[in-house]
């Protein structure tokens, strides 16, 4: 248990010996958001997306999606880069599991960035006429956005094992980033996709990872359908953990700690 305590310290001392990197993230999601939210309200002035949403509830639901999006996600190109060089080689010598070090590693900017989050939705909410987010609709999306992150964090190790096979993963990200764009949420609310997009989106996990979680802030949701929805996240999970497991078993039986040359 210690070591792992000891994981979760040096992702903090990481994250603030590289603070600079860490804010300028921030700075351009925080760009980004308001940038998304304006083109938004212009297309809802046009009549698109009927009574779906309003600017009010977009506003919200940009920001949501922008921590979403931040708090999910994982970067499977520092996996990648560790097998290349031969890094991966003094983790197997480590007594601790190598998926637990990639997730405990992010832990010091996931509650820095959830307590930044917290706080803006609080005054965003203060400054609103109507309050939209009940304490309920609050403590179904937490429970929806830790799940998410599971996702993504196997969705991460699974790409990143490729570079078992792969000398680049750059493609295999880039496609994934792609169509994860078009079905998470952050380009266009994944409800306002036409119909036959969104029943190929209910087969695929890329909605339970941002969009999903967001709507719990947006609506009334009922307790079975909050229990359906988590058990669609949590079969997303368990089927990621198993891929995840199978690729890395299968790949570390013919790694070579050899340093790649690039």
């Amino acid at each position: 248990m210690r070591k792992y305590v000891y994981l979760v310290w040096i992702s903090f001392q990481s994250l603030f010996e590289y603070r600079l990197n860490f804010f300028w993230r921030i700075a351009g999601t925080t760009i980004w958001t308001p940038v998304m939210y304006s083109l938004w309200v212009a297309i809802l002035e046009t009549g698109f997306g009927g009574d779906k949403y309003t600017p009010y509830t977009m506003g919200i639901y940009y920001i949501a999606i922008s921590f979403a999006t931040f708090f999910c996600q994982f970067n499977p190109h520092i996996i990648a880069m560790e097998i290349r060089r031969g890094a991966m080689s003094v983790d197997m010598l480590r007594p601790w599991s190598y998926f637990c070090k990639y997730f405990l590693l992010s832990v010091a900017e996931k509650v820095i960035l959830f307590s930044l989050f917290v706080s803006l939705l609080f005054f965003f909410i203060l400054g609103g006429k109507v309050a939209v987010i009940a304490e309920v609709g609050m403590l179904q999306f937490l429970v929806s956005i830790i799940l998410a992150m599971f996702m993504g964090l196997f969705l991460s190790l699974i790409l990143g094992g490729l570079a078992f096979w792969f000398k680049r993963i750059y493609g295999f990200a880039s496609f994934y980033n792609t169509v994860g764009g078009l079905f998470t949420g952050t380009l266009i609310p994944t409800d306002l996709l036409p119909k036959d997009l969104l029943v190929v989106s209910a087969y695929l996990p890329f909605q339970y990872t941002y969009f999903t979680p967001v709507q719990f802030l947006l609506k009334s949701v009922s307790f079975w359908e909050a229990v359906r929805i988590y058990s669609i996240q949590i079969s997303w999970i368990i089927l990621g953990y198993l891929l995840a497991k199978y690729i890395w078993e299968k790949g570390l039986r013919g790694y070579e700690a050899a340093e790649a040359v690039v």
